[in-house]
């Protein structure tokens, strides 16, 4: 018998038994499927009741409008999640369903009574010990209810494992027993191959062995009617042809020689490879960039030399993949991987790999460039350029900034999110004690800074090291601020920050101050990060002297103006008999507004609002906040741009959220719900890394176009005057602002009935 025969038998045999093993499964899995289902049904019946009982509780507790809201949502989850629980058909099974749907008919009418005692109780209408009995008993009798329901949910749920179990051992039983035949197919197809193919091959392999060492007259002789008796006759046959041929070894012997010099004067490792992934060759050139001598790099695996141990399961299957189907994704092409050195050092590399077919014997030669001076020249490349990308967002945020502690804050702000930098700090030359005062801090480093007593306003006296070569115009690094005995450094040390650059700020070669940069581990900054460090100062000063004279010429602009003012009062007293001369300015009338209102007392206090703030000036954030809620409003601060818009869409859709729900509660009960939660004005600083004042106002707008925005800037009224109000912005104050502005501009917003959509519904401030 033919061994395709006897083998077809076998694996027939093999796959009957696997099929019938494979039903076995499929039914019991049905099984257990089916009780999963179960469970996990009794499961949504469990959480419902919880849900539903905590909130009867809840509201028995504290009897609001939304408890009693959630609790008719969990009402109707559990009505869900009782019409979800289908095919419980055993007896058990159908009692337990029948008695939760019954406590979950009876709820409704409890709950209803319970919220009629307790608003009996809120109103004080009758005597309040039997309302709170009459409360107390109807809360136990919706608790009793729930329980019952719980306890029937976990009934079911037992009742559910019990029949996954059941199905479990029954599959388990099958499979057992189907294995077991399996087991004595498989050991007699052992015995087959053993007896009928394993020796017979055996045979053939030391006859193939001899004839491919030159032994061309071994026979290696078949008998029977079997493929392998047929193949070794064929095998003969081979090799009494090959006796009547010859090769020429000594051409073949030159060509190999002449490709092997070749190879060996390439100025890339070229390595040669077998289809096992086992080194075959190995030149000069690979030599060199690996460390491994061709002596003993030939033969070994190369993902073992070379390849780092986590990508070689990834090469290993690579390979295999292909051998088995000609699939290749690095093939003959150029690709950038990792490589490693005999002294386990990891490298960049650019790798071509060609594949070899000779003879239905596949090899491989791959070609290996070491480009490290290439991928560093590049990562400088990347590095300078986000340097100079965040210069220009310093740069830009600190230009739209006129005043000196708005300046520091944006561009500490910006060395904190973006260098990053664990610490950083602004003090200025306090010329009169010849000391540097700590100007500014940033929110991050703030914590650090108050443990190591480097608050805002705190004094540091120049010491003979940093500090006073930075006064002299130079920028200072310490790789290690431990290793440096003053006290500025040391200070820095005991705080866990090791390496330190101060950078000094000067104008008109005078030293006016000087950046701190600090991060925690030594040695951290690069000669590109210490370049950086002083251009960024030196913007800095620019930007300090441009806004000392901008606030010089504002100051100038003011005393003019106050006295051509005098003047002109002065002019009209002297002439004779002239009386006073009264000026009168009238607003224009709007076509459909009719009559302006009147302007609003700055004296006066607008009523409470619900305010949102956005700066990224900490002090002046903070400052703000508690001058507004003094005031009686209700401050929510954000400390970025980004930070405020994330705040204002998330009480937005709130508000939303809720006022869908109270139209649902108007609906079923009669009565609105509470009120919303959203902002009723929006107060945000122009000047802001990452997302400006502009951008702010612009998301506002977009989600509440009647949302009044007032604008803070350290251009103050002058904007305005100057007809450059930037759009989606009602009101524009200057940085700081004063109390009486602040007053009069949020009693002139609220003048106006401004709402805010919500969907169905529209609340109005």
């Amino acid at each position: 018998m033919k061994i395709s025969t006897r083998l077809a038998i076998v694996g027939s045999t093999c796959v009957l038994v696997a099929l019938a093993i494979a039903v076995s499964l499929g039914l019991s899995g049905q099984q257990v499927a089916e009780g999963v289902r179960k469970n996990r049904a009794a499961a949504d019946l469990v959480e419902s009741v919880a849900g539903l009982r905590h909130l009867t509780l809840e509201y028995a507790r504290q009897p609001e409008a939304r408890v009693e809201v959630q609790w008719h949502s969990a009402y109707r989850t559990l009505g869900a999640a009782l019409e979800r629980a289908q095919g419980f058909d055993a007896r058990d099974e159908q009692e337990g369903i029948a008695q939760i749907r019954a406590a979950y008919d009876k709820s409704p009418a409890v709950f209803a009574e319970l919220v009629r005692a307790q608003r009996a109780r809120q109103a004080g209408d009758g005597d309040r010990q039997v309302l709170d009995e009459w409360a107390g008993r109807l809360a136990a009798a919706m608790a009793r209810k729930t329980l019952l329901m719980m306890s029937e949910a976990f009934r079911l749920q037992d009742l559910s494992r019990e029949e996954v179990a059941a199905a479990q051992r029954r599959a388990f039983a099958i499979v057992l027993a189907l294995s077991a035949t399996l087991a004595v197919v498989v050991a007699g197809s052992m015995v087959l191959v053993f007896r009928d193919i394993a020796r017979p091959l055996a045979r053939l392999r030391v006859g193939m062995l001899r004839v491919g060492a030159g032994d061309l007259e071994h026979a290696v002789g078949g008998t029977g009617s079997d493929e392998i008796a047929e193949l070794a006759r064929e095998f003969d046959g081979m090799s009494a042809l090959l006796r009547t041929t010859t090769v020429s070894r000594d051409r073949l012997a030159e060509s190999e020689a002449r490709t092997r010099l070749i190879l060996d004067a390439a100025l890339d490792a070229v390595v040669g490879i077998d289809g096992d992934g086992r080194i075959t060759h190995w030149n000069p050139q690979a030599e060199a960039v690996f460390g491994w001598p061709a002596a003993e790099a030939t033969g070994q695996s190369l993902a073992d030399l070379i390849v780092p141990e986590r990508f070689r399961e990834a090469h290993l299957a690579g390979l295999r993949r292909y051998l088995d189907t000609g699939v290749a994704t690095v093939l003959d092409r150029r690709v950038e991987l990792r490589a490693m050195r005999r002294d386990g050092g990891e490298f960049p590399i650019e790798l071509a790999i060609t594949a070899i077919r000779a003879n239905g014997v596949v090899s491989f030669s791959a070609f290996l460039r070491d480009i490290t001076s290439r991928k560093l020249g590049e990562m400088r490349l990347k590095e300078q350029l986000a340097r100079l990308n965040l210069l220009h967002q310093i740069t830009r945020a600190v230009g739209e900034r006129q005043d000196l502690r708005s300046i520091f804050q944006a561009v500490i702000r910006g060395l904190e999110d973006d260098a990053p930098v664990d610490f950083s700090c602004i003090c200025l030359r306090d010329a009169a004690s010849d000391t540097l005062r700590v100007t500014g801090v940033g929110v991050k480093s703030a914590p650090l800074a108050l443990s190591l007593a480097l608050s805002e306003q705190a004094d540091l006296s120049i010491d003979g090291n940093g500090l006073s070569q930075c006064l002299a115009g130079r920028l200072v690094y310490e790789p290690d601020a431990a290793q440096v005995p003053f006290p500025f450094p040391q200070r820095l040390a005991r705080g866990g920050l090791r390496s330190l650059v101060i950078a000094p700020l000067q104008s008109e070669n005078r030293v006016f101050g000087v950046l701190v940069a600090a991060r925690r581990a030594p040695q951290a900054f690069s000669s590109s990060d210490c370049e950086f460090l002083q251009q960024l100062s030196e913007h800095v000063s620019l930007a300090s002297h441009q806004a000392q004279l901008h606030g010089a010429l504002q100051q100038a602009y003011e005393d003019l103006r106050q006295t051509q003012q005098a003047i002109l009062q002065q002019e009209r007293l002297q002439v004779p008999g002239q009386g006073a001369c009264v000026s009168l300015r009238f607003a224009a009338l709007a076509p459909e507004e009719g009559l302006a209102a009147p302007q609003a007392d700055p004296d006066e206090k607008p009523p409470p609002l619900r305010i949102l703030l956005v700066d990224d000036d900490p002090l002046l954030l903070r400052s703000l906040q508690e001058t507004l809620e003094a005031e009686g409003h209700a401050v929510t601060a954000a400390h970025a741009g980004r930070d405020g818009i994330e705040a204002f869409e998330a009480a937005f859709h709130a508000e939303r959220a809720m006022a869908q729900g109270d139209a649902v509660d108007a609906d079923e009960a009669g009565e609105g719900g509470p009120s919303g939660r959203g902002f009723q004005v929006v107060v945000t600083d122009l000047g802001m890394p990452h997302v400006d004042g502009r951008q702010v106002a612009a998301a506002v707008k977009a989600l509440s176009p009647d949302t009044p925005v007032i604008l803070l800037t350290g251009w103050g009224q002058r904007l305005v005057d100057d007809g450059e109000k930037p759009r989606h912005v009602d009101q524009v104050l200057g940085k700081p602002p004063k109390l009486r502005e602040v007053r009069a501009a949020l009693a002139r917003l609220v003048e106006r009935p401004t709402s805010v959509s919500t969907g169905n519904t529209e609340t109005s401030y």
